[in-house]
Parts: C-alpha cells; structure tokens; sequence
C-alpha cells in the first residue's frame, strides 16, 4: 500500500508547462486579407513618405520594371511630393526615368521647376545639376528658359 500512494504522488506531480510569455498572452489581431487587386503599388502609395519615393524609383529602375501603371503611379506620387526633395533626389528621380525612358511631361515640367527652386536657393552640387541636365537631355525634355536660367547661374557661381 505504501508503494501505491507514492506512484501515485509522483504521477500527480509531473512538472506543469512553464506559464505561458506575456507575448502569447496578447491577443492577436485576426488575419487580414487583402482582396488581390490590392498590390504593393497600392500600399506604397497610401503609406509612402516623401523620402521614399526617390528609392523606389531608384529600385523600379534598377529593376528594369517597364509597367506603365507602375510608372504612373511614382509619378504620382512623385508630383506630390515635390516639394519635400532635395535636389539630390530630384537627380535620382529623373536618372530612374531616363533609364527606361519613362516620359511623363507633368512629372518633368515639375521637376525641373524643383531644380530651378534649388538652384534658387543655392542647392544641390555640381553633379546634381550635371546628372539632372544629362537625364533631361536623354529624355528628350528642354525645360523653359525660365527655369534654366537659375540653373546656369548657380553652375557658373561654382
């Protein structure tokens, strides 16, 4: 008998699972699905900052992605963010664009009005400037006058 309480002491005292983390305590969110109309250009441009957009032009084109929806819409996002860029992204962007030859002229007249407000202001360096024109005059895009002049100015000056 003595033996028998003690098998059975010891059955009942099998070590109990560790309590469970403060982590899976959390209740956890349901999954969401997302319908498949809703891509990744969607969500980048409901959640994109303006210093964003610079590197995924750079990636789109690094990637050679030739979608003209994809295109349309960094421009677009582009165009809204125009006045947040440096003149360092403002090159980058239309390097991206000469790359694979995406002309968007609301994209370019807007842009080069960002090089004139930097040149303006006595922004950006020599190659800003220089790769800025360079990608212009591969797309085949001559700004007006009035926004070359500051540029030609600030290029003289340094």
């Amino acid at each position: 008998q003595g033996t028998s309480t003690s098998s059975s002491s010891s059955s009942s005292a099998r070590p109990l699972p560790p309590p469970a983390s403060i982590f899976e305590r959390i209740p956890k969110p349901p999954a969401v699905i997302r319908p498949p109309e809703e891509d990744a250009m969607d969500l980048f441009k409901a959640l994109a900052s303006p210093s964003d957009v610079p590197l995924q032009f750079v990636h789109a084109a690094r990637a050679n992605i030739k979608e003209t929806r994809t295109w349309e819409m960094l421009s677009a996002s582009a165009v809204k963010s125009l006045r947040y860029l440096r003149m360092n992204e403002v090159a980058a962007i239309l390097h991206s664009c000469a790359q694979v030859s995406w002309r968007d002229e609301h994209l370019l007249t807007g842009l080069s009005e960002a090089m004139r407000c930097g040149a303006d202001l006595r922004r950006g360096t020599v190659r800003d400037y220089a790769l800025a024109c360079q990608s212009l005059r591969r797309l085949g895009f001559c700004p007006w006058d009035g926004a070359l002049r500051p540029i030609v100015t600030e290029m003289r000056f340094r």
